[in-house]
Protein backbone atom coordinates (compact mmCIF):
# COMPACT_ATOMS: atom_id res chain seq x y z
CA UNK A 1 0.00 0.00 0.00
CA UNK A 2 0.83 3.63 -0.12
CA UNK A 3 2.63 3.11 3.47
CA UNK A 4 4.89 0.30 2.65
CA UNK A 5 2.88 -2.29 4.11
CA UNK A 6 2.28 -5.81 1.80
CA UNK A 7 -1.50 -7.26 0.89
CA UNK A 8 -2.23 -10.22 -0.30
CA UNK A 9 -5.41 -11.11 -1.89
CA UNK A 10 -6.12 -14.53 -2.35
CA UNK A 11 -8.71 -18.30 -2.60
CA UNK A 12 -8.46 -20.65 0.49
CA UNK A 13 -9.06 -24.01 0.14
CA UNK A 14 -13.13 -23.21 1.04
CA UNK A 15 -12.96 -20.99 -1.89
CA UNK A 16 -13.61 -17.96 0.02
CA UNK A 17 -11.66 -14.50 -1.21
CA UNK A 18 -9.05 -14.08 1.86
CA UNK A 19 -7.68 -10.61 2.26
CA UNK A 20 -4.27 -10.55 3.97
CA UNK A 21 -2.98 -7.49 5.70
CA UNK A 22 0.88 -6.99 7.31
CA UNK A 23 1.25 -4.42 10.21
CA UNK A 24 3.50 -5.98 12.49
CA UNK A 25 3.52 -6.32 15.57
CA UNK A 26 1.36 -9.42 17.27
CA UNK A 27 -2.44 -7.99 17.51
CA UNK A 28 -3.35 -9.69 14.20
CA UNK A 29 -6.84 -11.52 13.72
CA UNK A 30 -8.32 -14.10 11.30
CA UNK A 31 -5.12 -15.97 9.98
CA UNK A 32 -5.92 -19.21 11.19
CA UNK A 33 -2.54 -20.79 12.22
CA UNK A 34 -0.81 -17.96 10.50
CA UNK A 35 1.24 -15.12 11.86
CA UNK A 36 -0.30 -12.46 14.13
CA UNK A 37 1.57 -10.08 12.36
CA UNK A 38 -0.87 -10.33 9.68
CA UNK A 39 -4.88 -9.46 10.01
CA UNK A 40 -6.67 -11.77 7.04
CA UNK A 41 -10.36 -10.59 6.45
CA UNK A 42 -12.97 -12.35 4.35
CA UNK A 43 -14.94 -9.90 1.86
CA UNK A 44 -16.83 -12.32 -0.58
CA UNK A 45 -16.49 -16.03 -1.53
CA UNK A 46 -16.47 -17.45 -5.14
CA UNK A 47 -14.46 -19.79 -7.27
CA UNK A 48 -12.41 -19.60 -10.11
CA UNK A 49 -9.81 -17.11 -11.46
CA UNK A 50 -7.30 -14.60 -10.18
CA UNK A 51 -7.38 -12.17 -7.91
CA UNK A 52 -6.13 -8.49 -8.31
CA UNK A 53 -4.96 -5.82 -6.51
CA UNK A 54 -5.00 -2.01 -6.06
CA UNK A 55 -4.62 1.35 -3.99
CA UNK A 56 -6.14 4.49 -4.31
CA UNK A 57 -3.97 7.74 -3.33
CA UNK A 58 -5.74 7.25 -0.32
CA UNK A 59 -4.36 4.01 0.40
CA UNK A 60 -7.50 2.64 0.26
CA UNK A 61 -7.61 -1.08 -1.08
CA UNK A 62 -9.87 -2.08 -4.06
CA UNK A 63 -9.97 -5.77 -5.20
CA UNK A 64 -11.22 -7.62 -7.80
CA UNK A 65 -12.09 -11.50 -8.16
CA UNK A 66 -13.93 -13.69 -10.50
CA UNK A 67 -16.80 -16.69 -9.19
CA UNK A 68 -18.57 -19.19 -10.61
CA UNK A 69 -21.88 -20.34 -8.71
CA UNK A 70 -23.83 -21.23 -11.90
CA UNK A 71 -23.47 -17.68 -13.16
CA UNK A 72 -19.90 -16.16 -13.74
CA UNK A 73 -19.20 -13.03 -12.52
CA UNK A 74 -16.60 -10.67 -12.23
CA UNK A 75 -16.46 -8.48 -8.85
CA UNK A 76 -15.41 -6.01 -6.98
CA UNK A 77 -14.62 -5.23 -3.32
CA UNK A 78 -13.52 -1.80 -1.51
CA UNK A 79 -12.94 -1.49 2.18
CA UNK A 80 -14.03 1.60 4.00
CA UNK A 81 -14.73 0.52 7.62
CA UNK A 82 -15.73 -2.63 6.14
CA UNK A 83 -15.58 -4.34 2.88
CA UNK A 84 -18.40 -3.52 0.33
CA UNK A 85 -18.45 -5.90 -2.60
CA UNK A 86 -21.02 -5.51 -6.01
CA UNK A 87 -20.84 -7.72 -8.96
CA UNK A 88 -20.04 -5.63 -12.19
CA UNK A 89 -20.69 -8.10 -15.26
CA UNK A 90 -21.73 -11.72 -15.66
CA UNK A 91 -22.78 -14.00 -18.36
CA UNK A 92 -23.04 -17.38 -18.48
CA UNK A 93 -20.33 -18.65 -20.15
CA UNK A 94 -17.49 -20.30 -18.06
CA UNK A 95 -14.52 -18.17 -17.87
CA UNK A 96 -16.18 -15.23 -18.22
CA UNK A 97 -14.91 -12.61 -15.75
CA UNK A 98 -11.34 -14.44 -14.77
CA UNK A 99 -7.88 -13.20 -15.79
CA UNK A 100 -8.87 -9.54 -14.10
CA UNK A 101 -6.77 -7.05 -13.11
CA UNK A 102 -7.63 -3.88 -11.66
CA UNK A 103 -5.62 -0.45 -11.49
CA UNK A 104 -6.47 3.46 -10.23
CA UNK A 105 -6.29 6.12 -12.34
CA UNK A 106 -4.43 8.90 -11.89
CA UNK A 107 -7.82 10.62 -10.63
CA UNK A 108 -8.49 8.05 -8.48
CA UNK A 109 -11.33 6.57 -10.68
CA UNK A 110 -11.18 2.14 -10.53
CA UNK A 111 -10.77 0.17 -13.65
CA UNK A 112 -11.14 -3.16 -14.33
CA UNK A 113 -9.81 -5.42 -17.27
CA UNK A 114 -10.94 -9.30 -17.42
CA UNK A 115 -11.69 -11.91 -20.02
CA UNK A 116 -14.98 -12.64 -22.04
CA UNK A 117 -14.00 -16.04 -23.79
CA UNK A 118 -14.11 -16.60 -27.25
CA UNK A 119 -14.89 -12.79 -27.59
CA UNK A 120 -11.99 -11.03 -25.60
CA UNK A 121 -10.88 -8.50 -23.39
CA UNK A 122 -13.49 -6.44 -21.44
CA UNK A 123 -12.66 -3.32 -19.42
CA UNK A 124 -15.13 -1.77 -16.98
CA UNK A 125 -14.74 1.52 -15.20
CA UNK A 126 -16.16 3.33 -12.65
CA UNK A 127 -18.38 6.31 -13.72
CA UNK A 128 -20.93 6.46 -10.97
CA UNK A 129 -24.82 7.86 -10.55
CA UNK A 130 -26.34 4.98 -12.56
CA UNK A 131 -24.73 6.98 -15.63
CA UNK A 132 -22.97 3.52 -16.74
CA UNK A 133 -23.62 1.03 -19.58
CA UNK A 134 -22.98 -2.43 -20.74
CA UNK A 135 -22.60 -4.29 -17.23
CA UNK A 136 -24.71 -6.64 -17.03
CA UNK A 137 -25.48 -5.66 -13.42
CA UNK A 138 -24.52 -2.80 -12.09
CA UNK A 139 -25.09 0.86 -13.82
CA UNK A 140 -22.65 3.04 -11.59
CA UNK A 141 -19.91 1.13 -14.40
CA UNK A 142 -19.49 1.15 -17.72
CA UNK A 143 -18.61 -1.40 -19.73
CA UNK A 144 -17.36 -2.83 -22.85
CA UNK A 145 -15.46 -5.24 -25.17
CA UNK A 146 -11.87 -3.20 -25.41
CA UNK A 147 -9.93 -6.22 -27.93
CA UNK A 148 -11.14 -8.84 -29.53
CA UNK A 149 -8.53 -11.48 -29.42
CA UNK A 150 -10.93 -14.47 -30.14
CA UNK A 151 -10.57 -16.89 -26.90
CA UNK A 152 -8.04 -15.37 -25.34
CA UNK A 153 -6.59 -17.58 -22.35
CA UNK A 154 -3.92 -15.54 -20.78
CA UNK A 155 -4.10 -12.82 -17.99
CA UNK A 156 -4.31 -9.29 -19.15
CA UNK A 157 -2.47 -6.90 -16.68
CA UNK A 158 -4.14 -2.94 -16.45
CA UNK A 159 -1.96 0.16 -15.84
CA UNK A 160 -1.85 3.77 -16.55
CA UNK A 161 0.71 5.17 -18.27
CA UNK A 162 2.27 8.75 -17.46
CA UNK A 163 -0.63 10.52 -19.47
CA UNK A 164 -3.36 8.77 -17.65
CA UNK A 165 -4.20 7.22 -20.24
CA UNK A 166 -5.20 3.08 -19.51
CA UNK A 167 -3.16 0.71 -21.25
CA UNK A 168 -3.47 -2.93 -20.53
CA UNK A 169 -1.09 -5.85 -21.93
CA UNK A 170 -2.93 -9.28 -23.02
CA UNK A 171 -2.21 -12.52 -25.00
CA UNK A 172 -4.68 -13.11 -28.80
CA UNK A 173 -3.90 -17.11 -28.57
CA UNK A 174 -0.28 -16.48 -29.87
CA UNK A 175 1.48 -13.28 -29.42
CA UNK A 176 1.69 -10.49 -27.08
CA UNK A 177 -0.52 -7.29 -27.84
CA UNK A 178 -0.57 -3.74 -25.68
CA UNK A 179 -4.20 -1.43 -25.56
CA UNK A 180 -4.23 1.87 -25.38
CA UNK A 181 -7.59 3.72 -24.16
CA UNK A 182 -8.23 6.49 -26.46
CA UNK A 183 -11.27 7.67 -25.95
CA UNK A 184 -11.92 7.70 -29.65
CA UNK A 185 -10.71 6.84 -33.07
CA UNK A 186 -9.46 3.85 -32.07
CA UNK A 187 -7.44 0.82 -34.29
CA UNK A 188 -6.30 -2.60 -34.36
CA UNK A 189 -9.03 -4.34 -31.80
CA UNK A 190 -10.65 -6.27 -33.54
CA UNK A 191 -14.28 -6.66 -33.33
CA UNK A 192 -14.83 -4.00 -30.93
CA UNK A 193 -17.42 -1.49 -31.57
CA UNK A 194 -16.42 2.17 -29.56
CA UNK A 195 -12.75 1.85 -30.92
CA UNK A 196 -11.63 3.38 -27.49
CA UNK A 197 -8.43 1.36 -27.48
CA UNK A 198 -5.74 1.11 -29.85
CA UNK A 199 -3.89 -1.98 -29.83
CA UNK A 200 -0.75 -3.25 -30.98
CA UNK A 201 1.43 -6.31 -31.77
CA UNK A 202 4.53 -6.10 -28.58
CA UNK A 203 5.72 -9.14 -29.17
CA UNK A 204 5.27 -11.97 -32.32
CA UNK A 205 8.33 -14.16 -31.55
CA UNK A 206 6.68 -17.78 -30.88
CA UNK A 207 3.55 -18.10 -28.66
CA UNK A 208 4.56 -15.30 -26.17
CA UNK A 209 2.13 -13.35 -23.68
CA UNK A 210 0.81 -16.16 -21.42
CA UNK A 211 1.05 -14.85 -17.75
CA UNK A 212 1.60 -11.03 -18.68
CA UNK A 213 2.65 -8.15 -15.78
CA UNK A 214 3.38 -4.61 -16.68
CA UNK A 215 4.72 -1.73 -14.27
CA UNK A 216 6.47 1.65 -15.19
CA UNK A 217 9.70 2.58 -14.03
CA UNK A 218 10.74 6.06 -12.50
CA UNK A 219 11.13 7.21 -15.77
CA UNK A 220 7.53 6.62 -16.83
CA UNK A 221 8.77 3.68 -19.15
CA UNK A 222 6.64 1.05 -19.94
CA UNK A 223 7.96 -2.88 -19.14
CA UNK A 224 6.24 -5.89 -19.90
CA UNK A 225 6.89 -9.18 -18.52
CA UNK A 226 5.48 -13.03 -19.85
CA UNK A 227 6.38 -16.11 -20.93
CA UNK A 228 7.23 -17.64 -23.86
CA UNK A 229 4.53 -20.36 -23.65
CA UNK A 230 6.94 -22.92 -26.57
CA UNK A 231 10.26 -22.72 -25.14
CA UNK A 232 9.07 -21.84 -21.14
CA UNK A 233 11.24 -18.70 -21.36
CA UNK A 234 10.61 -15.40 -19.50
CA UNK A 235 10.24 -12.50 -22.05
CA UNK A 236 10.84 -8.60 -21.10
CA UNK A 237 9.46 -6.07 -23.20
CA UNK A 238 10.41 -2.06 -23.08
CA UNK A 239 8.81 0.79 -24.57
CA UNK A 240 11.19 3.27 -24.73
CA UNK A 241 10.16 7.25 -24.87
CA UNK A 242 10.65 6.91 -28.67
CA UNK A 243 8.00 4.25 -29.23
CA UNK A 244 10.17 1.55 -30.15
CA UNK A 245 10.23 -1.53 -28.12
CA UNK A 246 12.81 -3.86 -26.88
CA UNK A 247 12.80 -7.35 -26.44
CA UNK A 248 14.87 -9.46 -23.59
Amino acid sequence: DPFGNPWVVYFDQAFFIKVARYHGGSSGTGCTGGSTAWTCSTPSSGIGGQTSIAFDNSGKPHITFHTAFGVYIVGYCTLDISWSCINLDYVGTAGFGDKASIAIAPDGIPWVTYREPSNGVRYAKYVGGGAGTGCAVTTDWTCALAANPGATTANTALGFDPSGAAQFAYYNGADLYLARYVGSGGSGCAGTTDNKFTCIAVNTAGSVGVGNSLAYDTAGRLWISSIDDTSGDIVVANLKRAGEISIS
